[in-house]
């Protein structure tokens, strides 16, 4: 056999191995892409597709973020607060061509109106790196020597401002904002972002513990063990609470990304009042409290060449005067009261579950009256517990 037919063999059979190759890797591709659940948005935005798609009740126990990892996990006991310091040295960014198209597909108006959220998003980035590019040409960025009398407005990168300045401005709030819900059982968060270049990364959370016990019946290993997988601050249980936060958050991000730096002066100079919501706490036996979060704003930093580090703050304001862990005690206490009053009824009189000394409307009024205040415990929620405990 001479070289020549040597050498055609062994070029055969490379080109066999390499197309063999590409045949595992495009089979293991689809499978991925099949398989595939998450993709990261922005800075800490999650999209959970199976969640948005094929669920009525979602994962109770929702990340804030399924990429960034838990680094640390710190108690206070006064106030009750657990924090969660991330490891935001890893940045992931997803091809988003993939879940816009799927969400598109969907023919869910809401979804719909996600993927047009991302879309824009996309697009506003595409349109500030042109503009940096263009710039960048002319600008020489001049450092200078930090000061210890910065104004508000010189905490730039052209001042050598950084995230580690921001924290220690964030730390004080923080610390202020601890002291003075002490003696509180009213529920707040708070959370850290660093500014990137388009969009802000979680990188600490606290928030108070109470939540978790009152609502979810939890003990404080038990919370500790799961902040150091899921860093929760709410319980979301059903589909639509998780679009509204993804829209929510991707429609703030395009809001902050558009607008000019001055229209954040004002929530330089301190911690101010951003907005109010309305949702649902719901507890492991099935009990709702409607609940008003006000929203604070601290802005950090005036970067000039990316989004700013920023202090977000979450109080839960009080439910008629009482705290959602007083109503929730309330209705509690309504249920046991309303148990107990019927063994009693039943020990009195033996004869109260047959017909005979029944009236129809009494019975039916009974029956809403059970409904209302015995409610089943939620297996979906206690489902949720189990899995990550």
């Amino acid at each position: 056999m001479d070289d020549q037919t040597v050498k055609q063999k062994k070029n055969r059979k490379v080109i066999q191995k390499r197309n063999l190759k590409k045949i595992k890797y495009g089979q293991m591709l689809i499978q991925e892409l099949e398989s595939t659940k998450l993709f990261q948005i922005a800075g800490d935005i999650t999209l959970d597709i199976n969640q948005l798609l094929n669920k009525d009740h979602i994962t109770l126990f929702s990340s804030w973020n399924d990429f960034i990892k838990v680094k640390e996990v710190k108690k206070i006991k006064q106030p009750h607060l657990i924090e969660v310091i991330l490891d935001t040295d890893v940045q992931i960014r997803s091809n988003l061509k993939i879940p816009v198209k799927i969400l598109k597909n969907s023919q869910q108006i809401d979804l719909l109106e996600l993927a047009n959220l991302i879309e824009e998003y996309q697009k506003i980035v595409k349109a500030k790196q042109f503009i940096e590019k263009k710039n960048c040409q002319n600008i020489q960025e001049i450092k200078i020597k930090i000061e210890e009398d910065l104004n508000e407005l010189d905490c730039d990168e052209q001042h050598g401002w950084s995230f580690e300045q921001s924290t220690i401005k964030a730390e004080r709030v923080i610390n202020e904002l601890n002291n003075s819900m002490k003696d509180s059982d009213d529920y707040y968060s708070y959370i850290l972002f660093k500014g990137n270049k388009y969009d802000q990364t979680k990188c600490r959370i606290g928030y108070s513990t109470h939540i978790l016990k009152d609502f979810l019946c939890l003990n404080d290993e038990q919370i500790e063990s799961l902040s150091l997988r899921k860093p929760i601050i709410f319980n979301l249980k059903y589909n639509y609470q998780y679009t509204s936060y993804l829209l929510n958050r991707i429609h703030n991000l395009n809001r902050l990304l558009k607008q000019e730096k001055s229209d954040l002066d004002n929530y330089r100079k301190g911690l101010n009042f951003l907005n109010e919501v309305t949702f649902n706490l719901y507890s492991i036996d099935n009990f709702v409290v409607e609940v008003k979060f006000k929203h604070y704003l601290y802005v950090l930093s005036n970067y000039k060449n990316k989004m700013d580090d920023v202090l977000w703050v979450g109080k839960c304001m009080p439910v008629r005067d009482q705290s959602a862990s007083q109503v929730l005690k309330g209705m509690r206490n309504l249920k046991q009261c309303f148990s107990q009053e019927q063994k009693q009824q039943t020990m009195l009189n033996p004869q109260v579950n047959k017909n005979i000394f029944c009236d129809s409307n009494y019975e039916k009024q009974s029956k809403i009256l059970i409904n209302k205040f015995y409610p089943q415990f939620n297996n979906d929620i206690l489902f949720d517990i189990q899995e990550y405990l």
